[in-house]
């Protein structure tokens, strides 16, 4: 198990912090990393042992975590009432659910790019949309997304659905918008705490 960071340098410190997509992969790395900042984390994934796995993970004993489907309203305002009931009202949500079909326009169905609409758009605006009415009740809160940089520049040839969000690749952008009073600034960091070296952009509106 992860020893906690010492010291509060990103401000995280007793923060309600969401990620979806916490069962494995970038979400169980970016759910690790908050919990060593000081973050009470809850994890939401539709994979139960993934989450089970990831919670046994975290340092610290303040952690929730919720089964839950990201493209169903539903599913994701029950996982937001549990969450809400432990640990209070989310503080940061980070968007790091998605999935990936590979294939060229040609051969990729329909019904496979629907599916990745839904949980890389559909399921980041449902989450954005239920938790951050928690935030704007608080006055507070951020929204950060993950995305790699083939989500801008997408290689069609290789994958239809590469730009509907991301894949997990070594060039992960994470993204975050302060909600309050609509004010935006930004700020730059590099070397966030589980990036591996690699660069990470973090934007935030305060």
């Amino acid at each position: 198990m992860a020893e906690q960071l010492s010291g509060d340098w990103l401000g995280l410190a007793s923060r309600v912090c969401v990620v979806t997509g916490g069962g494995g992969g970038i979400g169980r790395a970016v759910a690790i990393n908050l919990a060593r900042a000081g973050a009470h984390v809850a994890a939401i994934d539709r994979d139960e042992q993934g989450l089970e796995k990831t919670r046994s993970k975290l340092p610290g004993n303040r952690h929730v975590i919720a089964p839950c489907d990201v493209t169903n309203a539903d599913s994701i305002t029950a996982a937001a009432g549990t969450i809400e009931k432990a640990l209070g009202p989310a503080n940061v949500l980070v968007n790091a659910a998605a999935i990936l079909r590979p294939g060229s326009l040609d051969t990729l169905s329909l019904a496979e790019w629907n599916m990745v609409l839904s949980v890389n758009l559909t399921g980041y605006f449902l989450c954005a949309q239920i938790f951050g009415a928690q935030m704007r009740r608080e006055k507070r809160g951020s929204l950060v997304e993950i995305r790699d940089a083939v989500s801008e520049y997408g290689h069609f040839a290789h994958s239809s659905g590469h730009r509907a969000l991301k894949p997990p690749s070594k060039n992960q952008t994470y993204r975050g918008y302060r909600l309050l009073r609509g004010s935006p600034t930004r700020k730059s960091r590099k070397g966030a705490p589980g990036s591996g070296g690699r660069e990470v952009r973090i934007a935030s509106r305060r």
